[in-house]
């Protein structure tokens, strides 16, 4: 995607940035948010990779290649995702499925990420790991790079039932930023004695693991959260279109969601979209 396009609506010209990371990180004009609670927009300016109703541990990439959901929820690379994991996942009822779609920003697109819809958060899990490139060309040859990244899920439920959000991290990703949770912070040592944290929801065993860089903190008395998994006695409530974070560089966005009566897509893989546009429709 050419720079052109991708900064149309950017709140300053671009020969006001005093770096790359500035511009890397730059904010956009409001855009307009369909309230419609059917409709489940896109979290970020992305290309889609891949669309698929998961069925099994084994998630469509592309044709004849799969990643592990498992293994991306856990970070276990043992963990396979039963369908009795599925069926614990489900909120409104056992014929409910499970989607997912993968998107991906390249160097140039707007790097924050906004909520698809309204839903509450009650849990985040940071898996540290490593930060290979998540391009396509590289991804479709390396489909096991998204369990082996670092990466921050969040995962709650809308009114349709359960909701997930994967922040994968990449090559050249300094960090990754949580709005409501400004402590918490990417890329840093961690006591890698956590591991095989147990919910009631979903995906059980956490594996301990380490990041490969430190990060750089904004202010010498800012604190780290160096917590891997975190429950949040509040549930924090995103609205629809709300800012909930952002990328330090290019990476991914996995969408994890439940749809009661199914879910007609409105984009493709390939589509390139913007944040705020439409995804599909709840039926």
């Amino acid at each position: 995607m050419c720079i052109r396009d991708s900064t149309k609506d950017m709140m300053k010209k671009f020969s006001e940035y005093e770096s790359f990371q500035q511009f890397f990180t730059r904010q956009v004009h409001p855009r307009n948010i369909d309230s419609d609670p059917n409709l489940l927009l896109s979290p970020a300016d992305a290309k889609i990779l891949s669309i698929s109703e998961i069925k099994n541990d084994q998630c469509l990439l592309v044709k004849g290649k799969y990643y592990s959901i498992g293994r991306l929820l856990t970070g276990n690379d043992q963990y396979l995702l039963t369908q009795e994991e599925i069926q614990k996942m489900k909120k409104k009822g056992k014929d409910s499925k499970i989607y997912q779609i993968i998107l991906y920003l390249s160097p140039g697109d707007y790097h924050r990420f906004h909520a698809p819809t309204n839903f509450s958060v009650g849990k985040r899990n940071h898996i540290p790991g490593f930060l290979y490139p998540v391009k396509e060309d590289y991804v479709m040859q390396n489909p096991n790079v998204y369990g082996e990244n670092e990466r921050v899920i969040i995962s709650g439920e809308s009114n349709k039932g359960y909701f997930a959000m994967c922040m994968v991290g990449a090559l050249n990703v300094g960090s990754i930023k949580l709005n409501f949770e400004p402590n918490f912070s990417t890329n840093i040592e961690y006591d890698t004695n956590q591991s095989k944290i147990k919910t009631n929801d979903g995906p059980q065993n956490y594996q301990k693991s380490k990041p490969v860089t430190k990060p750089q903190k904004e202010s010498k008395t800012e604190e780290i959260s160096t917590q891997l998994y975190k429950e949040y006695i509040n549930k924090q409530e995103l609205t629809k279109g709300e800012e909930i974070g952002l990328f330090r560089f290019g990476s991914t966005i996995i969408l994890v969601f439940e749809a009661e009566n199914g879910f007609e897509w409105e984009v493709q893989p390939g589509s390139k979209i913007r944040y705020g546009d439409k995804l599909g429709r709840y039926f």
